[in-house]
């Protein structure tokens, strides 16, 4: 080593600010004897002004970590987990955002957003629908909006909502006055300092040394890093947010994407709703689309569960018809007439038995309410594929008088979709019957349910896609 690169080598460990970029340095110096050795011209045809980077380089290399970092900051505090570390399992976002609006603690305690609050009437200028559906004062409000985004402020000049980048990232490179993306004035310090001090840093007029700035101590400077009381630019065991953790260097790295978070689990260092189709709620209806959790279009209508559940059109793995009922027209409400007995079987198993040997909704009727026609008959949950059975039958005692048989068309309902299936519009015309009291079958058959499914298309956002650092 010549006397040159010698006195170098001594003026930046003159310049050393702490104890980590010492250690970092000696680490360092038998790759940078090699490369020295390597390629001496290069070395000695650009040496450093003063034993310091460019100011222009170091710029360069920490303005894409410092890019990005405020906001990710700022949504980490605001969506912080507080029941995770306890093994609590949160959620999906549609579940803990059913029937409420706005900003809602989810079963582990952790503010979710879901749609904003809609008043009614509508708030006033400067006031906002909370969750209760009230109107409240917002702060700030700047030309008569109300800001909602964290830590927002006026524009100076405009007026309008603005979030200020941190001092940090104003400050980076520049010294005195300088103004913020929020035009607000900025105090970088003195600019005796040639070149400008790093970020973290502030110029000491007496000396003309960079040293550790106090006042921005926790302040963002890099991707999850902070600023140290030693000046360093280094994260922190909470600096990092959710689905990130510091690790040794003082940098920020992806935990492994699964694990749970405070809307759902970890996918590349994101909390998202889901990180693969296994996360969703119905993972056999659902798939993932970037984070969420859609409907499966394919899987509508096919078997889901050891129950024989099918995939519905929002997703859920459940009953085509979770409340189906046979009446006796189009109408849900429409009564049934049979002459004399009935009886429904769903798959084998019977659901409805009438044995009383009365003619019910008969013409013409007697005025004895035991004649009176059943109303629409219910089933419950059943599954398109599903075989209905109806049998209707003559009484079994003969009760005098003519003997009629007769019963009336069927449809199928399900009132929880709207949707109607015709199962037979004709039914049996009321027919003289002279072999009365034998208890004759005259009507039996079989139906598929085949209820019609209202699917949605599938309608995929415009989703700003998130840049994931994968380590």
């Amino acid at each position: 080593m010549d006397a040159e690169r010698f006195d170098r080598m001594a003026r930046d460990f003159a310049a050393i600010s702490s104890r980590r970029r010492l250690v970092t340095l000696v680490a360092g110096l038998p790759f940078l004897n090699s490369i020295a050795l390597l390629r001496p011209a290069e070395s000695e045809a650009h040496p450093p002004e003063n034993g310091r980077r460019d100011p222009d380089e170091r710029q360069r290399r920490n303005r894409k970590d410092r890019q990005g970092a405020q906001q990710r900051r700022r949504r980490a505090k605001k969506n912080k987990k507080r029941g995770d570390e306890n093994g609590c399992t949160a959620d999906a976002r549609a579940i803990t955002c059913e029937g409420n609006c706005g900003e809602v603690e989810n079963n582990c305690g952790t503010l979710v957003a879901c749609d904003p609050c809609t008043c009614d009437p509508p708030c006033g200028v400067c006031e906002i629908c909370s969750g209760a559906l009230a109107c409240e004062p917002c702060d700030p409000c700047c030309n008569e909006a109300c800001c909602t985004d964290a830590d927002a402020v006026c524009y100076a000049e405009t007026g309008a909502c603005c979030v200020p980048e941190s001092p940090v990232q104003t400050c980076a490179g520049q010294c005195g006055p300088v103004a913020n993306t929020c035009g607000q004035e900025i105090d970088c310090g003195s600019c005796v300092c040639d070149p400008p001090c790093d970020v973290c840093l502030t110029c000491d007029e007496t000396t003309g040394s960079c040293v550790p700035n106090a006042q921005l101590v926790g302040e963002e400077c890099g991707d999850g890093q902070v600023c140290e009381a030693d000046g360093d630019c280094a994260c922190d065991e909470t600096s990092c947010g959710t689905c990130r953790f510091c690790q040794e260097g003082g940098t920020c790295a992806n935990v492994e994407d699964g694990n749970a978070c405070a809307v759902g689990v970890c996918c590349g260092g994101v909390c998202e709703e889901c990180c693969a189709r296994a996360d969703c709620a119905t993972p056999t209806c659902q798939a993932c689309d970037e984070g969420t959790c859609v409907v499966d279009e394919g899987a509508i209508g096919d078997v889901c569960d050891d129950e024989g559940h099918v995939c519905q059109a929002n997703g859920a793995c459940a009953c085509t018809c979770p409340n189906a009922i046979i009446a006796g027209g189009p109408g849900a409400d429409d009564t049934i007439t049979v002459d004399d007995d009935l009886d429904v079987f769903v798959n084998g198993i019977n659901v409805f038995h009438d044995d009383d040997e009365f003619c019910q909704g008969c013409t013409p009727r007697p005025p004895d309410p035991q004649f009176n026609p059943w109303p629409p008959i219910a089933l419950g949950c059943i599954n398109n594929g599903d075989v209905i059975q109806v049998v209707a039958s003559d009484a079994e005692v003969d009760h005098g008088g003519d003997n009629f048989e007769e019963f009336s068309p069927l449809y199928l309902h399900c009132p929880a979709t709207g949707a109607v299936q015709e199962l037979d519009a004709v039914g049996f015309p009321r027919t003289p019957q002279p072999n009365r009291g034998q208890g004759i079958e005259f009507y039996n058959q079989e139906f598929t349910v085949a209820l019609e499914q209202r699917r949605r298309r599938r309608r995929r956002k415009k989703r700003r896609r998130k840049k994931r650092r994968r380590r």
